[in-house]
């Protein structure tokens, strides 16, 4: 009885033994499922101390901007009427002017006595602008009654004071011309004038004129225009041939007025060298032009006057009016 005491607490005390030490091992549960074993869980660390943040500064308001005004920039202001001409034409536009010139010359003959003699005739010109700043132009003169000596038709161009080379007859040496525009500027424009008249009719002086030229718009209504001109004329004679050089000076302001009105003030100085066949002269031309411009079209007058130095063989004064569209 003892014996069978002892074995039972034996088994029993084994059997809590290895349900002690079956923990950590995988068992059967109740529904015969494998559980697998539970790990365990890790301790809880503590969590580092939840420090102060600064408080934020409040945002000041914004100081108010004065606005800003957008000012539109100013374009220049463009001249107007006459003045606002170029000086050249734009390519394959073509210019047609036809004129009447009257002369009038005074001279004196003996102490107490004056000569007068009147003519009048007609100027025709055609101009084309042929692109890359060059316009070509030509040029005609008739000389209808009185005397062809006083080239009335010259006056007939307007303010346009130089003519060389036109000769006496009643046909005027066609001229023709080119102007180069070689500084085309908005304020200042400058080239190069060639001139050359061919003669024709029983005349037998070539003429070449070649000089550079200046346009400057100084405002909205005023232009000025200036130029100089070398001369040189080929004299044929039964003794033999002279060059004979002259110069010209010529100089025009022109102002645009009100209901599309203007005035041109102009004057030049021609100075003729002597030559071993030829007499060396000076003239002075001064003048003023009125007249009305309408588009593209434009009317003008013209009254000028020329003192003629040619001493001893003709000192004289000439006046010339002129009308032109």
């Amino acid at each position: 009885m003892k014996l069978r005491r002892a074995i039972l607490a034996l088994v029993l005390w084994l059997g809590v033994g290895s349900s002690d030490r079956a923990r950590g091992e995988e068992r059967v549960g109740e529904a015969g499922v494998l559980v697998a074993p539970t790990s365990p869980v890790a301790p809880v660390l503590p969590t580092a101390p939840i420090t102060s943040v600064a408080p934020v500064a409040p945002i000041e308001p914004a100081a108010l901007v004065a606005p800003v005004e957008v000012v539109a920039p100013v374009a220049p202001v463009a001249p107007i009427g006459l003045v606002a001409d170029g000086a050249i034409l734009s390519p394959r536009r073509l210019l047609l002017s036809v004129g009447a010139g009257y002369a009038n010359m005074s001279y004196p003959v003996e102490a107490s006595l004056q000569n007068t003699l009147v003519a009048g005739a007609w100027n025709m010109e055609a101009a084309l602008g042929l692109g890359h700043e060059l316009e070509a132009g030509l040029r005609l003169g008739l000389r209808t009654w009185g005397s062809a000596a006083l080239r009335a038709d010259e006056v007939a161009r307007g303010s346009d004071t130089e003519t060389f080379g036109t000769g006496l007859s009643t046909l005027a040496n066609p001229e023709l011309r080119v102007r180069w525009r070689v500084f085309p500027g908005r304020r200042i424009e400058a080239g190069l004038d060639d001139r050359v008249v061919i003669p024709w009719l029983g005349e037998t002086s070539p003429t070449e004129v070649l000089g550079p030229w200046v346009r400057v718009h100084l405002a909205r209504v005023l232009r000025v225009d200036a130029g100089l001109n070398g001369v040189v004329t080929l004299y044929l004679f039964a003794g033999g041939n002279v060059l004979a050089p002259a110069l010209g000076t010529p100089l025009r302001v022109t102002a645009s007025l009100p209901w599309n009105l203007y005035l041109v003030a102009f004057g030049t100085a021609h100075v003729f060298a002597a030559t071993r066949y030829t007499t060396g002269t000076s003239e002075i031309t001064a003048g003023a032009a009125a007249g009305w411009r309408a588009g593209r079209c434009s009317l003008g007058a013209t009254v000028e006057g020329i003192d003629l130095y040619a001493a001893p063989v003709l000192n004289g004064y000439t006046e010339r009016w002129g009308l032109a569209g």
